[in-house]
């Protein structure tokens, strides 16, 4: 009896803690890198935090790329296991076209001469996943970034 009342606490507790996922907060995007060559590339690390008290996975995503408000790219998250309440970078990689380059660069030089800034944005919904449970969250960031932090190779 003693046996079946302590598994039913630890499976309660289990069930409690994994029931209640957080969603995972969209800090800040870094490292903003336009690769150059035969098909450009555009980097970048995703600046995370995981409020939650117990790891989860964050299950294969996408999010939607766009400065100025223009898309650039759609970004393919993969798996990745995630720490409790922990900040962590994730490194991001997508091809872009010349196309979408073109579309945007109108838009940005303008906010370059006007204060050397610019805006990125990520949106998207993030897919996590805990013990059985599972959520998706919407997420959004609109940053500025200054010329100076964008790097070319």
């Amino acid at each position: 009896m003693n046996r079946l009342l302590g598994l039913l606490v630890v499976c309660g507790y289990l069930f409690a803690s994994c029931s209640s996922i957080r969603p995972l907060e969209l800090r800040s995007v870094s490292e903003l890198t336009l690769r150059n060559g035969a098909s450009p590339r555009i980097e970048a690390d995703l600046r995370l935090h995981n409020p939650n008290r117990i790891g989860a996975t964050l299950m294969p995503s996408t999010l939607e790329l766009r400065l100025e408000g223009v898309t650039l790219s759609d970004i393919q998250l993969e798996q990745t296991r995630l720490t409790p309440r922990s900040d962590f970078d994730l490194p991001v990689s997508a091809g872009i076209s010349y196309a979408d380059l073109l579309m945007a660069a109108p838009a940005v030089a303008v906010s370059l001469l006007a204060d050397r800034r610019f805006t990125v944005e990520v949106r998207g919904t993030l897919h996590l996943r805990k013990f059985l449970f599972s959520r998706r969250y919407d997420v959004a960031l609109r940053q500025e970034v200054r010329l100076r932090d964008l790097r070319l190779r």
